[in-house]
C-alpha cells in the first residue's frame, strides 16, 4: 500500500482494452493503469497519463485497518480479449467494465486476507473469483445463460414453417405442362379448366 494521511491506495492493475482492433493489429495493445484508494474510487488512466474515468465503488476499507484489499483485472473467459477490472475492499467486491460502468457488487462475509484469486474452479470455461477470509475460503462462480437455444429453436421452426408455405404456393401444371392459374379452374369439373371444354 501506498499511504498519506488521507488515503490509502492498493497496487495498481494494468488493463488491457479489446475494443480498439486497430491498434491491436498493430500488435501495439491499448493498457491503462487502474487505482483502488482506501474510500472505494476506482481510477483509470491512460499510458499518456490522461484520465479516462472515475468510478466510486463499496470496495473500500479504513486506513491502517490491516484489510488486504486488491485490485486486479481479468478477462471473463480464460483467453478472453476484453479484460474486466476487479476491486476487493473489506466489504465489497466490485467488477467494472474497461468504459468503468459497473458489472455486479458483491457482499464479502468476511475481510479478506489475501489477494483475490482468479481461476476456471468447476471447470465451465468461465473465470470465478476465490477469495480467502478469516473465516474461510469462498468462492464465486459465473454462470452461462443459455438463452440463445430457444431463440434458435423458433428460428428454426419460424424458416421451416415459412418454406412449407411458400412450398404450397408453388403453382401447378396440368397434364401438357401448362401452369393452372387459380381462374382457370372451373367449380363443377376437378381439374377441367375453361378452354378444354
Amino acid at each position: 500500500y501506498a499511504a498519506n494521511a488521507h488515503v490509502e491506495v492498493a497496487a495498481p492493475a494494468v488493463l488491457r482494452r479489446g475494443e480498439e482492433t486497430v491498434v491491436r493489429s498493430l500488435r501495439r495493445a491499448v493498457k491503462d493503469m487502474v487505482f483502488l484508494n482506501s474510500r472505494g474510487e476506482v481510477t483509470c488512466y491512460t499510458h499518456a497519463g490522461h484520465r479516462r474515468w472515475l468510478q466510486r465503488t463499496e470496495a473500500s476499507w479504513a486506513r491502517g485497518g490491516g484489510d488486504h484489499a486488491s485490485l486486479t483485472t481479468l478477462p471473463l473467459r480464460p483467453g478472453g480479449a476484453v479484460e474486466v477490472v476487479l476491486a476487493v475492499g473489506a466489504s465489497h467486491a466490485t467488477l467494472l467494465t474497461p468504459s468503468g460502468y459497473k458489472l455486479a457488487s458483491l457482499r464479502l462475509p468476511a475481510p479478506p486476507i489475501a489477494p483475490a484469486t482468479i481461476a476456471d474452479v468447476d471447470g465451465d470455461g468461465l473465470h470465478d473469483l476465490v477469495l480467502r477470509t478469516r473465516t474461510g475460503v469462498y468462492c464465486w462462480t459465473q454462470r452461462s445463460h443459455p438463452g440463445f437455444l430457444p431463440f434458435t429453436f423458433l428460428l428454426g421452426a419460424l424458416i421451416l414453417g415459412m418454406s412449407a408455405a411458400f412450398v404450397t404456393q408453388l403453382p401447378t401444371a396440368d397434364q401438357s405442362g401448362r401452369i393452372l392459374r387459380s381462374t382457370d379452374y372451373d367449380e363443377g369439373s376437378v381439374g377441367e379448366t375453361p378452354k378444354d371444354r
